[in-house]
């Protein structure tokens, strides 16, 4: 996905979200700053990315349900999603959680204070795991994971959850359960 800032005034950078397919996301639009040292305008990319999230009831989120789970009516966890991020500071907190995790994520071997949880990342966990993924997941296509068991510890499995998207423990909760039990249970 790509923020487009499609409209720089003097007030307000009006931007545009466009996903894979050149498909429209979302827009909208943030107040610009003059900064001390000059005329130059600035926009704080994230107001702007929140602003496009937000828009139009938050349809981004709509779109984003309809391509990562294919098929689901999500329309009741829609709005209780909508009503928890609507709450101050909610949405920039949810799209904070995103932010944060993506700098380690890129360079594993940092030196600073959290060198050791990145590390850890970068690292199969010693327990064996049980990895569930949905085989209509919209937004990590199966074929991305489908050696996810070369990458965990000795003794883990990959269970693909037939009929289930990306929020799989949401669509087929008894699928998923069933396989958790199953999973402890030995």
């Amino acid at each position: 996905m790509n923020i487009l800032a499609i409209d720089q005034g003097t007030s307000a950078t009006k931007a545009i979200l466009v996903g894979p397919g050149q498909q429209v996301l979302g827009t909208g639009e943030a107040p610009v700053r003059v900064r001390a040292e000059g005329d130059c305008v600035e926009v704080d990319p994230e107001e702007l990315l929140e602003s496009v999230l937000a828009a139009g009831d938050m349809a981004f989120l709509d779109r984003l349900w309809q391509d990562w789970c294919p098929g689901y009516d999500a329309s009741e966890d829609l709005r209780n999603v909508k009503q928890c991020l609507r709450g101050e500071g909610n949405l920039a907190a949810a799209i904070g959680y995103y932010r944060a995790g993506e700098p380690g994520l890129h360079h594993f071997g940092a030196d600073g204070a959290y060198a050791a949880e990145e590390a850890a990342l970068a690292s199969a966990g010693p327990q064996p795991t049980l990895y569930l993924h949905g085989n209509r997941d919209g937004c990590i296509d199966l074929a991305l994971v489908e050696d996810a068991e070369c990458h965990l510890t000795a003794g883990s499995r990959m269970q693909v959850v037939e009929g289930a998207g990306h929020f799989l423990h949401v669509e087929k909760p008894a699928a998923v359960n069933d396989q958790i039990l199953a999973w402890v249970s030995t």
